[in-house]
């Protein structure tokens, strides 16, 4: 090896993307963030390890250069007693199996906090990043458990480093906790080519079917807009309401003729549709920057969405953020109607891209991370 630092990724749901599995319904953003930046290290020279979830693989694999550490089962464990054993435990476990210099962990949750301790009980780094912009607001993060809640405040705290997305964050990381954050922008490795053809959509809307999503938006639209082609894909969220939630919206957009609702799409499959459609719609409440804007900037299509998600706000905006659904209406038969106009807007969002996102950029500021944590 090059002498640079052993980075730990602390993953639990990573393994189905990085595996590029079909089977294995879970495809999240800070999950597909870390496979995009753990590969883009091993390009670099480090070596790079990864705990995660145990989905049936084997007890140590190889994958890409990137060693898979299996923690417990996705439902392993008696409720309650399951948050020690095997939750902390297992974690704990394949942390010392690592052995890394330095352990990231991405997105608020208790794992946070039972890495910050692993850490600091083992003289080791710990970077934490964010992946969505509630995870700096009291009160308001995606964690069930007030238990939980506590752990990642801890784990906040003790990190000896922390990464954002966007200047949102940076801004409320030092409003709400007083830390000094780091902002790395998301990247996207362009693929060569995205395989199998897909059918050409004017309208294309990708994202994990939950309620803060607001899926429901994209029927709507779809509704007042008949003239239009729209494709909607996306898996349900894990438990017994999400799964209630995905089939009353998977009936709503299949009353809608002019709707292809797919359902969940592998994330090693999805790049033959991003190639096919004319504008990408989001219509979720709050992220912390979504990889699906990279997905469609990076081809030259134009991103409709309720948020302005582009920390660094240049004389153009770059993605079109509108306030409300008619006003989504509106930009999406605008921009459809008006094909140079849609072309303009798509290369001004490609030339952001370029320049921002790439993931030899990623590297490069995390590199420098480590040089400040562990030195070469």
């Amino acid at each position: 090896m090059s002498g640079k630092p052993h980075i730990c990724f602390v993953a639990p749901q990573a393994y189905p993307v990085l595996a590029r599995s079909k089977h294995i319904q879970s495809v999240g953003g800070a999950e597909v963030q870390q496979s995009i930046i753990a590969r883009g290290f091993v390009k670099e020279g480090y070596r790079i390890s990864m705990i995660c979830l145990d989905y049936g693989q084997e007890d140590l694999l190889d994958i890409d250069g990137i060693r898979i550490i299996k923690a417990h089962k996705p439902d392993e464990g008696i409720p309650v007693f399951r948050f020690i054993h095997p939750r902390l435990t297992s974690f704990w476990k394949a942390m010392r199996r690592a052995d890394a210099d330095i352990y990231y962990q991405r997105a608020a949750g208790m794992l946070t906090g039972s890495v910050a301790s692993f850490s600091k009980a083992h003289r080791k780094k710990f970077i934490y990043a964010a992946a969505n912009n509630t995870d700096f607001m009291p009160g308001k993060e995606r964690i069930k458990y007030r238990r939980d809640r506590l752990l990642y405040k801890f784990g906040l705290k003790n990190a000896d480093v922390v990464v954002v997305q966007n200047d949102e964050q940076k801004r409320l990381c030092k409003q709400n906790y007083g830390i000094e954050s780091i902002l790395i922008r998301s990247c996207y490795d362009v693929p060569k080519h995205s395989g199998e053809y897909s059918p050409c959509c004017e309208v294309l809307w990708v994202s994990t079917i939950v309620p803060h999503k607001q899926p429901e938006l994209c029927v709507k639209v779809a509704t007042y807009l008949p003239e239009f082609q729209f494709k909607m894909i996306g898996g349900s969220g894990s438990g017994k309401v999400n799964k209630a939630y995905f089939q009353k919206i998977e009936r709503m957009a299949k009353d809608v003729k002019n709707i292809n609702f797919m359902g969940f799409v592998p994330y090693s499959e999805i790049d033959q549709h991003f190639d096919s459609a004319k504008i990408f719609l989001n219509t979720s409440k709050h992220e912390g920057f979504p990889n699906t804007f990279l997905q469609a900037w990076s081809r030259g299509i134009p991103t409709v969405s309720l948020y302005d998600y582009v920390a660094q706000k240049p004389p153009e905006p770059i993605s079109i953020a509108v306030e409300n659904e008619s006003k989504v209406v509106q930009m999406v038969k605008t921009l459809m109607s008006d094909p140079s106009k849609r072309k303009e807007k798509g290369e001004h969002c490609k030339k952001y891209f370029e320049t921002h996102h790439s993931v030899s950029k990623s590297v490069a500021a995390y590199s420098d991370i480590f040089r400040s944590l562990v030195g070469d």
